[in-house]
């Protein structure tokens, strides 16, 4: 039985000769369906890199979210009205928690959908502030 020889090929990176078999060592799959938008190859050799990083303050502090959730519940967020969350946006408090919530007018990560939905309404509602 005659066994074939793999192809050996070279790749320069950063001045540096590099096998193909130690290319495929740094590179990792992340799962999921790459024609839907999931997954794909990440690896050292930056086959797929962000183009964002990561900012501080776009995922919701746990201290927010309590704050956000008293807040919720006293004004009973289900029937609130525009003219309340008006008022509420008003308060110097509520209108910097609206700030740490809201990032490029959209909330930030770690909200559920009805936080998600109260911070866009008082959001909505503070703009109107500002413009009136």
């Amino acid at each position: 039985m005659m066994f074939q020889k793999p192809l050996k090929r070279i790749i320069q990176l950063n001045g540096r000769n590099i096998s193909h078999s130690n290319v495929l060592a740094f590179t990792t799959y992340s799962g999921g369906h790459a024609h839907q938008g999931q997954g794909g190859f990440y690896g050292s050799i930056k086959s797929r890199s962000e183009t964002h990083q990561f900012r501080p303050g776009s995922r919701a502090e746990v201290s927010d979210i309590d704050t956000l959730n008293s807040l919720m519940s006293a004004s009973n967020h289900n029937e609130s009205s525009e003219s309340n969350l008006k008022e509420l946006a008003k308060i110097s408090s509520h209108a910097s928690l609206l700030n740490r919530l809201v990032i490029k007018g959209a909330p930030v990560w770690g909200l559920t959908v009805e936080q998600r939905d109260f911070v866009n309404r008082m959001y909505v509602a503070s703009k109107e502030n500002r413009d009136t």
